[in-house]
């Protein structure tokens, strides 16, 4: 008779915390809701309510960790046709065959290239799962008891600890991020109004938060709460506290779910998950890559980064137990993943379906559990009707949203569509574990199915995620996860002269390539080819030293823990590689925050002399960051894309005037008559600073208007400031 163990083989700490975690977020979120939808509540409401959270999540952690003396025995381990448990080469290679047309087809017809990527995919993984129907299920997942050994638990340990000190390192700025902050600021401006109620703009008066969909975060209210309890600005705890947090718990997410699948491996497969994570990636902003250890610091990264492998490693455990504990984790994770981010209304459904759907099979049992695992939706089912009545997700022209934009954001090209879309496609064939195979190959066939399937494309961007969205469900799959069981599957022993064929001709082929790409040819090639020239070497160094699958695992995890710091390298800025300095991403081991440091200054400035009840005109440069802070003044214009949503509440001709004179201010371009709507504006808007770069080609016209208006001047970091009438410059 055996015991319920709730998530991982041996009850690991990393498990218990990262179910707390999971646990107190969900009863948060539930709260937030509650007090802000329905009641419509303060923050002082918020707050005072929040004691009771603690006592609510220790009572359901003793629920779910209580253990009955025994449970019925698992299903007798079936051992299916030894045909199945072949590799099937054919498919294998047919993956590598498609990946490699599809490559070769980005720059030509790129929405039929999506269609014959689906079309072969589909094919390919449809007589697979046909093949493999006949695989039984046990209730529970058939693996031996594994205890880690003292040195794998050093070994995760130095994970962890690498991890967080990496996120806490690395400064990675967007714009959007003014959007999330500011909703943290302006509920401790105002604590006495309903939660979430405005935008939080001064002007021209109250309208309500856009888009609506952000009445369902409560991440950043906890921000609120915990800097309030701090007596620090939201910015101290969303860029410092929480993410060395969270970037532990990548970690820890991805190893319970390697845990659940290759429990004699799960390590090596964490490590080569994280170098996977760090070195394949730097193709595309919108990867798993970019959304773990760069932009943990938005609630959707931890959504995609740590909720969508627990999501898929519960859907698993239900649907391998049936048990109505599993039921709940996976409910309050939901409501959990909804509170990090609102793209969970479809990114958590489609994680969970996804991974229930791998296991289904034709019978009465196997489908009651996925009709009852879905049900674990109900509360982010509930939610989205709620934002449907609010909202029309049906945007003008989503219709013409290139199909393939959204799937090239995501894949990219190069190692990283290589990799991943191998390993999606063809990694399943080389797993000898039956259900774990079939699980795998379910992953895939239900994922291009649904999320990657371009007849459902409109549909879903019209009445699911609108049109510029659609690319967050094609991170609904923990691709690096599956790609590192692919890997370390390749590695076990019975296939000993194929791994070590394979590593000798990956290894020799990479190695010509680096050697022309070092004498001047095919400049930049090498690092393309650095990840894979590192695996195949990890092949050789695997096979020259021999040994078991544990003692061999360790080989694996040295020489990719020095990978992994030779990577994360700031000076090297050739590297296509996650941490790659590039565009909005530098490295800072001092306390700082992620954001441009000198722009963040001058905002702080700005807050600290602007006027009372009076605007602020600030360059473009600026905007993002001034709405940040607390007490932050109301800014004439903002980027033009949120000046176009709010135009419905802004006066006639608001939105092209205001954009104007954003662009006039941030030297991007002069409008007619320049002077003189610079002058009428300052007294229409209310306008007591202006903040101008220094290098702004109409910096002495500029001067003109406003030092005839009797405002003063100051030069600040590269900035020109002018403060209308008796403003305090210091």
């Amino acid at each position: 008779m055996n015991k319920i163990v709730l998530l991982s083989t041996d009850g690991s700490l990393s498990e218990k915390i990262v179910v707390t975690i999971v646990v107190s977020v969900a009863i948060w979120t539930g709260w937030v809701h509650m007090v802000g939808l329905v009641l419509a509540g303060d923050f002082y409401l918020l707050r005072n309510g929040a004691c009771v959270i603690p006592i609510m999540a220790w009572g359901v952690l003793r629920y779910l960790y209580a253990r009955p003396a025994a449970c019925p025995a698992p299903m007798a381990y079936v051992q299916t046709n030894p045909v199945f448990l072949k590799t099937d080469y054919w498919v294998l290679l047919v993956s590598i065959f498609i990946v490699v047309i599809v490559d070769q087809l980005k720059l030509y017809i790129p929405n039929f290239r999506l269609v014959l990527l689906w079309l072969a995919a589909v094919f390919v993984l449809g007589v697979g799962w046909w093949q493999h129907r006949s695989i039984p299920m046990a209730k529970e997942w058939p693996v031996p008891e594994v205890v880690s050994s003292t040195m794998e638990r050093i070994l995760y340990g130095v994970l962890i600890v690498l991890a967080a000190g990496m996120v806490y390192a690395v400064r990675y700025y967007d714009p959007d991020d003014q959007v999330y902050l500011k909703l943290a600021s302006m509920t401790l401006d105002n604590p006495e109004r309903a939660l979430l109620s405005w935008n939080g703009q001064p002007w021209p008066g109250d309208f309500p938060l856009w888009p609506f969909v952000f009445r369902l975060h409560a991440y950043e209210l906890l921000v609120a709460l915990v800097a309030s309890l701090f007596d620090v600005e939201p910015i101290v705890i969303a860029h410092q506290l929480f993410p060395p947090l969270f970037g532990a718990l990548i970690v820890m997410a991805q190893g319970m779910l390697l845990r659940h699948l290759i429990p004699k491996e799960w390590l090596a497969g964490l490590i080569l998950t994280v170098f996977f994570l760090v070195s394949v990636g730097g193709e595309s902003f919108y990867a798993w890559a970019v959304y773990s250890f760069i932009q943990i610091h938005f609630g959707k990264a931890i959504l995609f980064s740590v909720m969508v492998p627990l999501l898929f490693l519960l859907a698993s455990r239900f649907m391998l137990t049936g048990h109505h504990r599993d039921w709940l984790l996976l409910s309050l994770a939901q409501i959990a993943a909804l509170g990090f981010s609102s793209s969970a209304l479809f990114v958590a459904t489609s994680a969970t379906g996804v991974s229930l759907a791998a296991h289904w099979q034709f019978n009465r049992v196997s489908t009651g559990r996925l009709l009852m695992g879905l049900g674990a939706c109900w509360y982010l089912v509930a939610c989205g009707l709620l934002i449907k009545l609010n909202i029309n997700l049906h945007m003008e022209g989503v219709g013409d949203y290139p199909r393939a934009l959204n799937f090239m954001k995501v894949f990219g090209s190069g190692p990283h569509l290589w990799l991943y879309l191998t390993a999606l496609l063809g990694g399943w064939t080389l797993v000898t574990q039956p259900q774990l195979r079939r699980y795998l190959l379910g992953l895939a066939l239900f994922f291009f199915l649904v999320i990657l399937n371009p007849l459902l494309h409109d549909f879903l961007m019209h009445n699911l995620t609108g049109g510029i969205s659609l690319w967050r469900l094609y991170l609904a799959l923990p691709l690096p996860v599956i790609a590192a069981i692919a890997v370390v599957s390749l590695l076990t022993p019975w296939k000993e002269r194929l791994g070590l064929n394979l590593a000798w001709v990956l290894f020799v082929l990479c190695g010509v390539v680096l050697a022309l790409s070092m004498s001047g040819q095919w400049r930049g090639a090498w690092s393309s080819l650095l990840p894979v020239f590192f695996v195949s070497l990890l092949l050789l160094v695997w096979y020259r030293l021999g040994g078991g699958v544990r003692p061999a695992m360790l080989l694996v995890a040295l020489p990719t823990l020095l990978a992994f710091l030779l990577h994360f390298d700031p000076s090297n800025t050739g590297r296509r590689t996650t941490l790659h300095e590039m565009g909005r991403t530098r490295y800072q081991w001092t306390p700082g925050y992620k954001m441009p440091e000198q722009e963040y200054k001058v905002a702080q400035h700005i807050v600290r002399i602007a006027p009372a009840g009076d605007s602020v005109l600030a360059a473009l440069d600026l905007v993002p960051w001034v709405p940040t802070l607390r007490h932050a003044p109301g800014l004439v214009a903002l980027e033009a894309v949120l000046l176009n949503v709010l135009q419905v509440y802004l006066e006639p001709q608001g939105p092209q005037e205001r954009h104007s004179l954003l662009e006039y201010i941030s030297g991007i371009r002069r409008p007619e008559r320049p002077t003189l709507r610079l002058q009428e504006a300052l007294s229409f808007y209310r306008i007591g600073l202006v903040a101008v770069s220094l290098t702004n080609p109409w910096l002495e016209e500029i001067a003109s208007v406003l030092d005839t208006a009797g405002f003063r001047r100051q030069d600040y970091l590269g900035f020109r400031l002018w403060v209308k009438g008796d403003g305090v410059l210091r």
